[in-house]
């Protein structure tokens, strides 16, 4: 009788196969110059092709800080992506929203932070959507705005130690307007602070300056 586990299967003693190699084929990969989307054509029917050089021009013109030819080069490339391609599509109208914010058009940036809230379907999206409305409202000085989007933040994210750290600045800008609070440096008071979750909201146990 034979035990359970006993016996070896019988391809342990088997010859092994012998294997052949193969030589590679050599891979030559597109070399695209400097710029190149600038001086592609567009007489292409290909929409892929379109949206790529759209894309890549609305990108390269965010580096360089020209946000209007940013904006119209997002806003063609969003005319070619594909329905199914949600990713490509999230990421131009992020684009959008960041020109807009930097072109002075604030209801036009929001406006499209309500549409990728639409297309929002979990934490990742919801984490970058917040991140970038807290960026329009402290581009334009919305101080209640801002703590809204950060208490939103701490609710989804509760652990994230620097979501904390931002909304209590901002708290305490609202009881000191001075400048000089959240600059740690040796040429700046520094405000100490200590917050505490409570739900959404967030309570301010102590405030002191300290000199360096």
């Amino acid at each position: 009788m034979e035990l359970f586990g006993s016996t070896f299967d019988d391809s342990v003693f088997s010859e092994a196969r012998d294997r052949v190699c193969e030589s590679l084929t050599s891979y030559n990969p597109k070399m695209c110059e400097a710029e190149f989307c600038e001086s592609a054509a567009l007489e292409t029917d290909d929409a892929i092709e379109k949206q790529k050089v759209y894309k890549f021009r609305g990108d390269l013109a965010m580096r360089k800080g020209n946000y209007q030819k940013a904006l119209e080069a997002y806003s063609s490339c969003l005319q070619w992506i594909a329905d199914n391609n949600l990713t490509i599509r999230r990421d131009v109208l992020e684009g959008m929203a960041r020109c807009c914010t930097k072109l002075g058009q604030r209801d036009r940036a929001l406006d499209l932070v309500d549409l990728l809230s639409k297309e929002a379907s979990n934490t990742c999206h919801l984490t970058s959507l917040l991140l970038l409305k807290v960026s329009i409202h402290e581009h334009f000085g919305s101080v209640r705005s801002k703590i809204s989007c950060l208490q939103q933040l701490c609710s989804l994210l509760p652990f994230n130690p620097w979501h904390w750290l931002s909304l209590g600045q901002v708290c305490l800008q609202l009881l000191d307007p001075n400048p000089a609070i959240g600059k740690q440096s040796h040429h700046f008071s520094r405000c100490c602070f200590c917050v505490v979750p409570l739900g959404c909201s967030v309570i301010c146990l102590q405030q002191w300056k300290v000199c360096m």
